[in-house]
């Protein structure tokens, strides 16, 4: 019996169509360019939209896509693809975002040490000074590597936890361990479960500054929390 194939392939315009279609679905499948990212859930593999971004910080064909029923939390990158760019290196948390397990947990660990190292350095007007500085800074980094990624909000990007969680340790300090540890918890589960009006901001604002704003309100959800608390219990 003849193959169908091979009457398809004896028109070379066929043929060349053919091999464009399979080249094409090879690029979708891989991200374009081997190395830079590893295939999840969510993209081009199971029918999401790809990453799209080139290794060296170039434009991507790939705006952010999000599916339905939520954001497209995208590919994840490699230490590559981070070191690619500054703005992917601030933005995946100088590499707390390449966790495999919660990398918005493990920025926020971050974010919780490095006010510790650099609390004795800082007075209040620093930190404010800083924090500002982190958000705006962060709204463009974030769209940037956002859009790398092909996706509106990446799960690798942290940098949106780090600055938040300075906010908070700021209005928290001094407080003990355990007071440290309650405000770590507090704004964790905010920041995960979204309750409103922290999902509103999620889901109304777009890019960067949509990555940045949801945190800073889950942070100040967190003081409300924390203020109720000392103000009922004394502590």
């Amino acid at each position: 019996m003849t193959d169908p194939h091979d009457i398809i392939d004896a028109d070379p315009e066929r043929k060349a169509e053919r091999n464009a279609q399979r080249d094409a679905q090879l690029r979708r499948r891989f991200g374009g360019r081997f190395g830079y990212f590893r295939n999840r859930k969510g993209s081009a593999t199971d029918g999401g939209p790809g990453p799209g971004p080139t290794g060296d910080g170039g434009p991507s064909n790939l705006g952010p896509q999000a599916p339905s029923g939520g954001k497209n939390r995208g590919a994840r990158p490699t230490a590559e693809f981070m070191r690619s760019h500054p703005a992917h290196l601030l933005s995946l948390g100088f590499g707390t975002g390449l966790s495999r397990f919660v990398p918005g947990t493990v920025g926020t660990v971050f974010g919780w040490v490095s006010f510790l190292v650099l609390n004795p350095y800082l007075t209040s007007a620093g930190w404010i000074a800083l924090i500002v500085l982190g958000f705006f800074v962060g709204i463009w980094a974030t769209d940037f590597t956002a859009r790398r990624l092909g996706a509106a909000d990446p799960g690798a990007v942290n940098w949106d936890e780090i600055v938040a969680f300075w906010l908070v340790m700021l209005f928290v300090t001094p407080a003990t361990f355990a007071g440290q540890l309650f405000a770590f918890v507090v704004f964790r589960l905010f920041d995960m479960i979204k309750p409103p009006p922290i999902r509103w901001f999620d889901r109304t604002f777009k890019g960067g500054l949509g990555i940045m704003i949801d945190d800073i309100v889950a942070a100040f959800m967190t003081l409300l929390v924390i203020a109720l608390v000392r103000t009922y219990y004394g502590h």
